[in-house]
């Protein structure tokens, strides 16, 4: 699971650049459009409404909508990458715990490894619940993983309230379930992953001056082909974390059948993939 994690996080950290320039864009295109006599503003969910201030390529928004902070800070990931890494946190959180009380640890033992899953899954439950995905580009993302997010939700506090080792497991194991459904969107939601990427190259392109917009042209297929083979090499890694996570399941359910020569095996597949993704990255961002 730590492999997995490790593969994904670049490819998470690229798309949050990505959904941060596309909901950024998306915000001040219609105060734009209005500053040059288009139709006004429409207010956001919130009720806010940021008039574009100054020249079309020199101005900023003259309000900070709450809407906005997904997107201008940069300390969180925006909604759609949030939800896609702390969604993967979950499963992890869940397997390292699952695996500590099948080793039979005692609750106090294992404490560390079930506040982690439930700090994960609350943290995962709210940023899946997020209403600006729309904003980003990110709700089909937000589609996919928030209804799977909700039925995880109440798991988080009950983890608080349980007061033995057993009980733990019990709640774990009752929500194998949502895990594995979990496991199937945060796969299911490459295209949606990669038509982020798309609208982010279409922005950076139209935004751009003439001299390097000639350039961007020039260089798009090579970029949107490796974020192609990046999200492909994404797609077949999660079929290895489903396999870790089942194997811890086998393993807390029937501890005597345990076969860890199987196991180890499966780890030893996940690393080679892993492996072969790191390097497949570092040729995308050398550009060869």
């Amino acid at each position: 699971m730590s492999t997995v994690r490790a593969a994904a996080d670049p490819l998470f950290d690229d798309l949050a650049l990505a959904e941060r320039r596309v909901g950024v864009q998306r915000a001040t295109s219609p105060a734009i459009a209005a500053s040059l006599g288009g139709p006004p503003p429409a207010p956001t969910a919130s009720g806010c409404v940021a008039r574009w201030i100054g020249e079309p390529t020199n101005g900023f928004l003259g309000a900070l909508c709450p809407e906005h902070i997904a997107y201008e800070n940069s300390i969180a990931d925006p909604p759609g990458t949030a939800s896609l890494r702390r969604g993967l946190a979950a499963l992890i959180g869940a397997t390292e715990a699952l695996l500590a009380l099948a080793e039979n640890r005692n609750l106090a033992e294992a404490e560390a490894q079930i506040q982690g899953l439930a700090g994960a899954l609350a943290s995962f439950t709210q940023v899946a619940a997020a209403p600006f995905g729309p904003t980003s580009g990110a709700a089909a993302v937000l589609t996919l993983l928030g209804p799977v997010a909700q039925q995880l939700q109440p798991l988080a506090n009950e983890l608080v309230s349980a007061n033995n080792a057993a009980r733990v497991r019990e709640l774990i194991l009752q929500n194998e379930d949502n895990f594995n459904r979990l496991i199937v969107q945060l796969r299911e939601a490459h295209d949606a992953v990669f038509q982020i990427f798309v609208a982010d190259s279409e922005i950076r392109i139209a935004l751009a001056s003439r001299a390097d917009r000639a350039a961007l042209q020039a260089g798009r297929s090579r970029l949107m082909n490796g974020y192609r083979l990046l999200l492909s090499n994404y797609v077949v890694l999660l079929p290895r974390a489903e396999g870790s996570w089942k194997a811890v399941v086998r393993a807390a359910k029937e501890p005597t059948g345990f076969n860890l020569i199987t196991t180890r095996a499966a780890v030893d597949d996940a690393r080679i993939a892993a492996e072969a993704i790191r390097r497949a990255q570092a040729a995308f961002r050398a550009g060869s």
